[in-house]
């Protein structure tokens, strides 16, 4: 059974350190674009993706993508860098089980489950309902598996 609670860690970890490299890396891409002609380089982005442009979503994300001023795009920006900066902290914490790491996840993420819960309700897609359920999984897990996670022992004086 430990084995198997490892395992589920691991998968956390995993999860955790793809999310928190790939915000790194978007934000890191929005930062080259500041500046130049973004429904252009939006557009760019979906046509690497195969999105299909014409399609009234990814119309609608390009132009209000391209509409954000300078100071907005910004912090959009450093929030992006800072949740990516969070759940790279988070999985490196977790692979060495310590015990704040865990405690760090499980606040993070579930003080996200209300924006995501939010998203839900403003229209459900499969991929806001898979980080809804991935996140609730992720602190339930943690939450009820504390014995993965070093604890420090007070040294009795003798």
């Amino acid at each position: 059974m430990r084995k198997k609670k490892e395992s589920l860690l691991r998968i956390i970890i995993i999860y955790k350190t793809v999310v928190g490299v790939l915000e790194v890396l978007i934000s890191a891409g929005l930062i080259h674009m500041f500046g130049k002609d973004l429904e252009q380089a939006f557009t760019n982005i979906a046509l690497a993706f195969n999105l299909n442009i014409e399609s009234p979503l990814v119309g609608k994300a390009i132009k209000e993508a391209s509409s954000l001023q300078g100071g907005t795009y910004i912090g959009i920006t450093l929030v992006i860098f800072s949740f990516g900066v969070l759940n790279i902290i988070e999985s490196w914490g977790l692979h060495l089980r310590q015990r704040w790491a865990e405690w760090l996840t499980v606040i993070a993420t579930s003080l996200l489950i209300p924006l995501e819960v939010r998203e839900i309700i403003k229209g459900i897609t499969a991929l806001n309902a898979s980080v809804l359920v991935i996140n609730v999984a992720i602190v339930y897990y943690l939450a009820r598996h504390k014995e993965l996670f070093k604890r420090k022992h007070k040294k009795t004086q003798g």
